[in-house]
């Protein structure tokens, strides 16, 4: 019994180990940008938990970044039938309708989120993307402007195309200089603010 015992505790070990050797390998290449190995060492996670609805919502990040929609969308839903208020799936399902054109899914799923976490970074800019891209400028800068209300870079990056949209110049150029001033650490974000002054 104690062979047996000592046996099942190595095992357990050897399996932590692996989870998180695999956890820190996916968390690289997403870092790098390296995706397709990112769903692999997550994938091998799942297969060590197959109820860990976080890794299954990483999945499905990952394969939207692969732009394999239909297959992120399963994993979120999966996420989703362990745990019904996690809103990150919620999220990942309205990205996925949302490049399958599918408008009013996406909002819908992006509204759901929202309902569970009504300050949701990711929610409130994919959902103001969405309503931008579909031109109801009102609609996105509400969405925006609850993103810069909370210092969110990505707001007032947001803001200041709804005012160029709505050719109200002044308030454009006073955003971009408050995505100057904050300090995001993307170097991105910055140059697209400073290419737009």
């Amino acid at each position: 019994v104690t062979e047996r015992h000592e046996q099942q505790e190595n095992a357990e070990k050897i399996s932590k180990y692996d989870k998180d050797f695999y956890l820190y390998g996916a968390r690289t290449y997403e870092m790098q940008g390296e995706y397709s190995q990112a769903l692999s060492n997550y994938k091998k996670v799942l297969a060590l938990e197959p109820n860990n609805y976080i890794v299954m919502n990483n999945i499905s990040s990952m394969l939207i970044y692969l732009r394999s929609y239909e297959e992120a969308m399963r994993y979120a839903r999966k996420a989703l039938n362990i745990k019904k208020d996690y809103p990150s799936p919620l999220i990942n399902i309205g990205i996925g309708y949302g490049y399958l054109g599918k408008v009013s899914e996406s909002e819908r799923y992006f509204q759901r989120a929202l309902a569970i976490e009504p300050i949701n970074h990711n929610a409130l800019l994919n959902l103001g993307i969405l309503y931008e891209k579909q031109n109801s400028l009102n609609k996105a800068n509400e969405c925006f402007i609850k993103l810069s209300d909370t210092g969110d870079v990505q707001g007032y990056l947001g803001r200041a195309r709804i005012a160029e949209k709505q050719k109200k110049t002044a308030d454009a150029i006073s955003y971009y200089r408050m995505v100057l001033s904050t300090d995001s650490g993307d170097s991105q974000i910055s140059n697209t603010a400073r290419e737009r002054l």
